[in-house]
């Protein structure tokens, strides 16, 4: 069993349906109201524990109801919730779902007090791999894949929301999964090849260019390729982008290809869609393994 921890985020999504995004100065008339647990961290958590995987989640959230609920829910999903409590609110995340598309503002609160300090070798203690992604400080990120590398686990990074990044950080990550805008800055061209080869460079292992509705493109310094997505019905695309991951570093941390992996994710991403809200949308490894022969 992959045994791994997760260092992110934790959000409360308030999410409104909606035709279309207002203009500025607009007011819009929108749909359906509804909250779900969210963060990009606890996302993936959620995803990984739902593939099969021991998960710990590492994290800060407000002494406030909205940070209990969060906690709660990491707890009836089997998590082991190693989560701090902040001074300031619990993360909250607002969402804007029109069409098969979303726009989100996040108000970050207590993530932002996750620093550096707060992460111990505990965390990281007998686990397989450590996931991070980019909704806390960069420099909490940093030393949580310096302490992740010296405890012996895969380290994973997702770079979303897209913060600069030294090339000394990208060297202390085995697999990033990114889209085009982040692969494009952090590789430093529009291009690509050029840009998944010069982080190949800076020591990374394997790098996956997602690319929603297409698919994904992966490059490793065993192999390479793409996987297409299939046509789904897109009810809400919010956290397809971390079912990808959680599904992702699963398979990866139970030894399986880049390729197997990168199918595994893409096919969890298109489940995602297919459900409202990001943590209730993760699918369970059961439906992924189900839908790779139907999608």
């Amino acid at each position: 069993m992959a045994r791994i921890t997760v260092v992110g985020s934790l959000n409360l999504d308030m999410v409104m349906r909606a035709e279309r995004l207002p203009m500025r100065g607009e007011t819009l008339t929108g749909g359906v109201f509804s909250t779900a647990e969210g963060g990009k961290g606890g996302n993936q958590a959620v995803a990984c524990a739902r593939m099969g995987a021991s998960v710990r989640m590492v994290g800060k959230v407000g002494n406030d109801p909205f940070g209990d609920r969060l906690v709660e829910s990491l707890l009836r999903e089997g998590i082991h919730a190693m989560v701090g409590r902040s001074g300031g609110h619990t993360g909250v995340a607002q969402v804007t779902v029109f069409g098969d598309d979303n726009a989100i503002i996040v108000a970050p609160g207590a993530n932002l007090d996750l620093k550096p300090w707060d992460l111990q070798e505990d965390h990281f203690k007998d686990a397989t791999s450590a996931v991070f992604q980019l909704e806390i400080p960069v420099d909490t990120v940093s030393r949580g894949l310096r302490m992740a590398r010296d405890m012996g686990c895969l380290t994973f990074l997702n770079p979303s929301p897209l913060k600069p990044l030294p090339d000394e950080v990208i060297g202390l990550v085995d697999y990033l999964v990114l889209n085009q805008v982040e692969l494009t800055q952090l590789g430093g061209t529009d291009d690509p090849d050029l840009s998944m080869g010069r982080l190949l460079g800076l020591g990374v292992k394997g790098v996956v260019l997602t690319m929603g509705s297409r698919g994904a493109r992966f490059l490793s310094v065993e192999s390479s390729g793409s996987v297409e997505a299939s046509r789904v019905e897109v009810v809400d695309s919010t956290g397809a982008g971390d079912a990808f991951m959680g599904a992702f570093a699963v398979m990866i941390s139970e030894g399986h290809s880049m390729e197997e992996a990168v199918r595994f994710g893409v096919t969890a991403g298109s489940l995602a869609c297919l459900k409202a809200g990001a943590q209730p949308s993760m699918p369970t490894r059961e439906e992924v393994e189900g839908a790779m022969g139907r999608l």
